[in-house]
């Protein structure tokens, strides 16, 4: 069982390199295709400050020939950055109409995992955040912490198990990271149903992934705050969830776990929906 599709959002920013070799160390570890995804602005804002019809097309025909200019560049940047890693590579360039959310989505559907970065807008469209994806595509996604550097992806997991079906969606997808890993650990949070975290470990089993399971005690602490603390006291390398799992009422009012996750984590996290 391996990945074999992953798919990246390319940002132009120099931090959008780290989540570049994130996802290109994974995808050489799987022997797997990376195509890198780049988003084009959307130059309609500028229409506010423009008058005439001869300026406003003066001023789209420059925009896309420097939006030219960047989607080239950033193309050889993508294929710069991975060149070591002698992995298969694709780039695609998606522009901003209106087909781009369309397009967006199509581009990220047959992802085995798509990887973005942690801050915003991600690598994504000014518009998207990274639940509008989730919801889309329904393909997990790798959040890239800002400046991660650690070579070692999945290595040492921690999956937050809540007993919801996208906890079992998370740890599906996720499936083939498990299975390569030195160590898994099933977290549960002030959860009592012993016999249910029992089968989460002989599922894992029967995957060939050999886990323990932690069961914790929030004692009335934020449950985002204690999977991130378990996770640096275990060392881990990727912290696995379900994402929004809890209603939107609920989210509203506490902020959401997955939210939480999302802003603080220093360690790459897999979401599913």
């Amino acid at each position: 069982m391996s990945l074999k599709d992953i798919a990246v959002f390319v940002d132009p920013t120099p931090e959008g390199d780290d989540w570049l070799r994130l996802a290109a160390s994974i995808a050489k570890a799987h022997k797997a295709r990376l195509t890198g995804i780049y988003v084009v602005g959307d130059p309609r804002p500028f229409h506010n400050y423009i008058r005439g019809h001869y300026a406003i097309q003066s001023m789209i025909e420059g925009w896309v020939v420097s939006q030219q200019r960047k989607a080239v560049h950033n193309g050889k940047r993508f294929a710069d950055v991975l060149r070591r890693y002698k992995i298969q590579t694709n780039f695609r360039v998606v522009w901003s109409d209106s087909d781009t959310n369309r397009r967006i989505i199509l581009n990220s559907l047959l992802a085995d995992v798509v990887v973005i970065g942690q801050k915003a807008p991600h690598g994504l469209p000014n518009s998207w955040r990274p639940e509008h994806l989730l919801s889309a595509c329904g393909v997990p996604l790798l959040v890239a912490p800002s400046g991660w550097q650690d070579k070692t992806v999945a290595g040492r997991i921690i999956i937050a198990w809540n007993a919801s079906k996208e906890a079992r969606r998370a740890i599906a997808d996720a499936m083939p990271l498990p299975v390569a890993a030195q160590s898994v650990t099933v977290l549960v949070v002030d959860q009592s149903d012993d016999q249910l975290s029992i089968d989460v470990v002989l599922h894992l089993a029967r995957h060939g992934v050999r886990a323990k399971i932690e069961h914790i005690v929030s004692g009335g602490a934020p449950v985002a705050e204690v999977i991130l603390f378990e996770a640096s006291k275990h060392d881990a390398n990727l912290v696995v969830i379900g994402a929004f799992s809890h209603a939107r009422s609920t989210r509203v009012i506490f902020g959401g776990v997955t939210q939480t996750i999302l802003k603080q984590a220093t360690i790459p996290v897999l979401m599913s929906r």
